[in-house]
């Protein structure tokens, strides 16, 4: 049987601001790992584009075979269709994330399929990234 990964991405942000990115990685239904990363000031499409590049290192990560088929799947459509070549990026810092979102694909020989869903079907990746936002938040004393 060949091993399913999928990766669900989401982030969230005071746009711009401090700003959480956060990954989940399954693999045949089963949760494997999950990750956050904190940036100091970014838009919540740069932010985004931070939870993709999360999710593709959780895959590097634990992938110990040689299947390199994994899924993406996030709830921002613009970052999904800008990463599938459909919408142009006009942002040079968007331009930059999606090079290095290329590099790693091209440098890990990895096949990858960006997905769009609807945020109901992203809840545990949207509530990591909203509950370690609001801890994040707190941990500075800062008002939610």
């Amino acid at each position: 049987m060949t091993d399913k990964w999928i990766a669900h991405v989401d982030a969230s942000s005071e746009n711009p601001g401090l700003s959480v990115a956060a990954a989940i990685l399954y693999n045949n239904e089963n949760k494997i790992d999950e990750d956050i990363i904190t940036i100091q000031c970014a838009t919540n499409n740069e932010a985004e584009y931070a939870a993709v590049l999360l999710g593709i290192e959780l895959f590097t990560r634990h992938n110990n075979d040689k299947n390199n088929n994994l899924t993406i799947m996030s709830d921002s459509e613009l970052v999904v269709k800008q990463i599938n070549n459909e919408y142009r990026v006009r942002s040079k810092k968007l331009k930059l994330a999606k090079k290095k979102i290329d590099g790693l694909i091209n440098e890990n020989c990895l096949n990858i399929q960006f997905i769009h869903i609807r945020r109901e079907k992203n809840k545990e990746a949207d509530n990591l990234a909203r509950t370690s936002f609001i801890t994040l938040k707190e941990r500075k004393g800062e008002k939610i």
